[in-house]
């Protein structure tokens, strides 16, 4: 793995001193218990996947001790590297309208959740290439069989650097199309190497397997069960709803919760929110705005419920905004879905407008965010905006915000 670097300004992190963040004030009534649930067991070795084994509790062989550690006052000329045991979340740029796709990385840890759509797999590879620096994925996650998540796993090329997937987690059911095939080849090449597969609905079924992941003593990823995951013998065409399959996760890291349902609908967020009523209450909570912020997803009710501090969008820049002309046209994220998330938190960012972006977290309330800057641009009243200069910014910042919402 391989640690973007972040600037920091008078900033100063001591671990031993940063303590929980506050309760979601609403809590969410329901007929349902809260599941309980137990841990899959699971261990690392640089040349195994990852593997149940016999005692249902959690571990990596192999894994180093958490440390306490502290970054000391820096000026803002001064490039520090954020903290050697951060939780960093990686958004790729996408380079059509809608697309998923980001890295979750700790310590040598790397998962990679969805590819984007076709035009995005070069984007995936050299993401791929430039933070999995060892090669070796731990875990890849595949929400749903829709082209614009699936597209760059379709690619032969976009795991050229890639000698080993160790654990693949995906929506399991049967879609034929071109691009599906094309990431479920891939899929079975690694799986021949050893790769462990999981289809979603297994981990709920089957009594031998658990949703919970433990990575270490401090970090976590379990799999939300939203009631709709579909077995692997069920086939499904173009006119169902895939997005109601989306695979729901939470990784839990120290207070930190960051949740993330591909293209999960309302549907969805109501079942989440009957299963685990209490589930994000006394947490740090980052959210990755499901549907690339559509209206169908990212319902106030269900923002309540997350309480969230920082919200994550992937959709790309649609080409009708990169004119002379300005921004004429509604996109993803829409200024609906933008107006709920400003009741809860401004800190908001786009990889549409930052670019490939680094979120990291210590777990504990500290955070870095930084941009790298988007390839595409925009122009307000006939001027164009220097992207750069907006790449570390949140959306309510940015030269795009107040003219976008005037579309309303």
């Amino acid at each position: 793995m391989k640690h973007p670097v972040f600037l920091y300004t008078s900033l100063v992190f001591s671990l031993a001193s940063c303590g929980k963040g506050g309760d979601a004030s609403t809590s969410v009534s329901s007929s349902l218990e809260e599941e309980s649930l137990s841990s899959t067991a699971i261990t690392e070795s640089s040349s195994s996947s990852l593997e149940l084994t016999s005692d249902s509790t959690v571990s990596i062989e192999g894994s180093s001790d958490i440390e306490s550690s502290s970054i000391e006052e820096t000026s803002s000329e001064e490039e520090v590297t954020f903290l050697d045991d951060a939780l960093t979340i990686t958004f790729l740029e996408m380079n059509e309208c809608y697309g998923d796709s980001f890295l979750i990385q700790y310590k040598d840890f790397d998962i990679l959740v969805d590819g984007g759509a076709v035009a995005d797999a070069s984007s995936v590879r050299a993401g791929l290439k430039n933070y999995v620096t060892d090669g070796i994925l731990d875990m890849l996650i595949v929400s749903h069989p829709h082209a614009d998540h699936t597209g760059g796993l379709s690619d032969r090329n976009t795991f050229r650097e890639i000698t080993e997937i160790k654990t693949i987690v995906d929506y399991g059911y049967q879609y034929s199309t071109s691009l599906n095939r094309g990431y479920e080849s891939n899929r079975q090449k690694f799986i021949d190497k050893g790769a462990v597969y999981y289809p979603i609905s297994t981990l709920f079924t089957d009594d031998a397997l658990s949703p919970i992941f433990q990575i270490d003593e401090n970090l976590s990823l379990e799999f939300l069960n939203t009631g709709a995951y579909l077995a692997p013998d069920q086939v499904r065409d173009s006119g169902f709803n895939h997005n109601d399959t989306s695979i729901a996760c939470a990784l839990r890291y120290h207070d930190t919760k960051f949740f993330f349902a591909g293209d999960l609908e309302a549907k969805g967020e109501r079942a989440i929110q009957a299963n685990y009523p209490n589930y994000f209450k006394n947490s740090h909570v980052i959210f990755k705005a499901s549907h690339h912020g559509s209206l169908t997803s990212n319902k106030e009710d269900f923002l309540r419920y997350l309480s969230p501090e920082t919200i994550l969008i992937s959709a790309a820049l649609l080409a009708s905004n990169q004119t002379v002309n300005g921004i004429v046209a509604e996109q993803h994220p829409y200024i609906q879905t933008l107006k709920t998330f400003e009741k809860f938190t401004e800190d908001v960012y786009w990889n549409g407008l930052n670019g490939t972006f680094h979120y990291a977290t210590d777990g504990l309330g500290n955070t870095s965010f930084e941009g790298e800057g988007a390839w595409y641009s925009y122009y307000v009243d006939g001027a164009k905006v220097d992207t750069d200069a907006e790449k570390d910014l949140p959306m309510s910042k940015t030269s795009w915000y107040a003219p976008y919402m005037a579309l309303a």
